[in-house]
């Protein structure tokens, strides 16, 4: 099956702007539909944020993928950058959560990472970030059940890339 992609991805003002591909930090948002069909196995293996979101001049996604198999979400954080120049790093340090549905604000898991990126580890992330039915759960909040939708967010901050221009 081919790779899915995202309806929906932002970015907020000041430093964020949508329009400063060098800007230093930067939020991705994927609100993933057709979620129930993705949570039991019958739709792509994977979702992509589209389009990419440029911090420090280079593309960012969230991947999410079903992992475990098939009992949890994989959430990860992908630099596109240059895959045929093995030369180039970028520090970045994230936080990976899922929105809530219910309550504006709230959000379940809030992990943080730090990972040097390049062109041979250009994703990073948790393959066993929680478990479809603790997603699904009614009193968690997290999945939309009236719009089949869940909403992931990665808060970026990034140094500087070396090797690249």
């Amino acid at each position: 099956m081919e790779p899915s992609e995202s309806q929906s991805s932002s970015n907020i003002g000041g430093d964020l702007a949508k329009d400063n591909k060098f800007k230093h930090r930067g939020q991705i948002v994927l609100r993933m539909t057709n979620f129930k069909e993705f949570s039991e196995g019958c739709g792509p293996k994977y979702v992509l944020s589209d389009p990419v979101e440029f911090i420090n001049g280079l593309p960012w996604r969230i991947k999410i993928k079903r992992t475990g198999k098939g009992t949890h979400i994989g959430f990860f954080v992908l630099c596109d950058g240059d895959k045929s120049d093995a030369v180039w790093t970028c520090h970045a340090t994230f936080l990976c959560k899922i929105l809530s549905c219910q309550k504006s604000g709230e959000c379940f898991g809030q992990l943080k990472g730090r990972h040097v990126f390049n062109a041979l580890e250009f994703n990073r992330g948790w393959p066993r970030f929680i478990k479809f039915d603790e997603l699904m759960d009614p009193t968690k909040g997290l999945y939309d059940e009236k719009a089949d939708a869940v909403t992931f967010k990665v808060e970026l901050i990034t140094k500087k890339p070396i090797g690249m221009w």
